[in-house]
């Protein structure tokens, strides 16, 4: 169906231009291949074909009209077995089931009665809706007002529609002391400079920080941190209007040059390229490989 007035939509600031949305519909045809590196956790809902998943050490065959729980930092790998449409949900808060129903009270109320599972299945009332939310994603309908709106219903769904034993089973790996961890970095990486900062803001020695950080993120914290950073520095050269200027400010270089000086290296090529639609030559990291 087309979306109305779709111009006042694309010039809204409220409408979603970033590559990393809360909600996404995704399409693989079949034989294809897509690798990423997750940061957050992501929701996988097969709604159509089947996939072979392989994230970290775990490899996983998922057919339609189940749902998958990704943990964050997490290497991705999707096989499309057959033709692939997913719903994709990435987590970049706290969930809450309802408004009066956290994910921890759930546990504290209802105990690990089972083992992690990881998976669901999508029943009637979760496909209607995620049928439907594809398809407005799908016409253009991408205001963060609307989705973040979908992501509180979504949660609706699981609280109504599902037992409680198996959201403990499905959820209970974003309940533990790496994913709190994980979540603190996500949540407050813009605000600080230099890793030293980054450990006081949490409460702990620099040596003690960097050795939690890696065993989760499997690489130094400077590097992550400059990773975001260029991952950051692309996308609002892709998807917004601020000036080179105005990004040279914003991302605290010292000068123009220098910011240009970045971009050629980490990308390959120049700010004004990139933003004139050339692609980059380095395989920079964070980019999708589709």
């Amino acid at each position: 169906m087309e979306l109305l007035y779709a111009h006042e939509h694309l010039i809204c600031e409220n409408y979603e231009r970033g590559s990393n949305p809360l909600f996404e519909s995704f399409h693989l045809k079949k034989g294809s291949v897509f690798e990423k590196y997750i940061e957050e956790a992501e929701i996988l809902f097969v709604m159509q074909g089947a996939m072979q998943a392989f994230f970290n050490t775990t490899e996983n065959f998922y057919p339609e009209d189940h749902v998958v729980l990704l943990p964050p930092a997490s290497n991705l790998k999707i096989v499309a077995v057959e033709s692939l449409h997913l719903v994709i949900l990435r987590i970049k808060s706290s969930i809450h089931l309802c408004n009066i129903q956290p994910l921890g009270k759930l546990f504290s109320e209802n105990g690990k009665k089972e083992s992690a599972s990881g998976t669901l299945a999508i029943n009637e009332r979760m496909k209607d809706f995620l049928t439907l939310l594809s398809q407005c994603l799908e016409d253009g309908l991408r205001c963060k007002c609307f989705i973040e709106l979908k992501t509180k219903e979504v949660f609706y769904y699981f609280r109504a529609y599902y037992q409680k034993e198996l959201l403990v089973a499905f959820f209970s790996p974003l309940l533990n002391k790496n994913y709190t961890f994980t979540v603190f970095v996500l949540q407050n990486y813009r605000k600080v400079k230099t890793v030293q900062q980054f450990a006081d803001l949490y409460g702990s020695s620099l040596s003690s920080f960097e050795k939690q950080f890696k065993s989760i993120f499997r690489m130094s914290t400077y590097q992550w941190m400059t990773e975001q950073k260029s991952k950051a520095i692309y996308n609002d050269l892709i998807y917004t209007n601020q000036t080179l200027t105005e990004l040279t400010d914003e991302y605290d270089f010292s000068s123009l040059s220098q910011f240009c000086d970045f971009c050629k290296r980490v990308f390959g090529i120049s700010p004004g390229k990139i933003r004139s639609g050339q692609k980059c030559l380095n395989n920079f990291p964070g980019m999708m490989n589709k």
